[in-house]
């Protein structure tokens, strides 16, 4: 627990200056809309001097361009507290995730299977 902290701690410093100063009173971030929080995510980043992309060379496909750590973070933590939350028993989800289908069900399934 502690690498992934010590790991994430910038993104969780620039999450939670954004979040006191955007969404004081949030109680939750699954109460938002998180499409619309995610915008207002990347402008406040933008403002505050973080990049948002991140671009590299690929031999292949020359300059790749893609979002950086930081302005994926919230939409991460967003989607793992959506997932952790879940209380719906697996088969009723969108994605069922075969471990959980094998150790309540006893559903068996190969290391090649699709865990989602």
């Amino acid at each position: 627990m502690k690498s992934f902290f010590v790991g994430q701690a910038p993104c969780l410093r620039k999450l939670m200056a954004f979040l006191n100063e955007k969404y004081l009173n949030l109680y939750s971030l699954l109460e938002i809309d998180i499409d619309k929080m995610e915008h207002e995510w990347f402008i406040w980043l933008k403002q505050n001097g973080f990049k948002t992309r991140t671009t590299r060379k690929d031999i292949l496909y020359g300059d790749l361009t893609y979002k950086s750590h930081s302005a994926t973070f919230l939409r991460l933590m967003y989607n793992t507290l959506l997932q952790l939350t879940d209380t719906r028993e697996e088969w009723e989800k969108d994605c069922w995730d075969v471990r959980i289908l094998n150790e309540q069900y006893g559903v068996k399934y190969t290391s090649q299977s699709t865990i989602c």
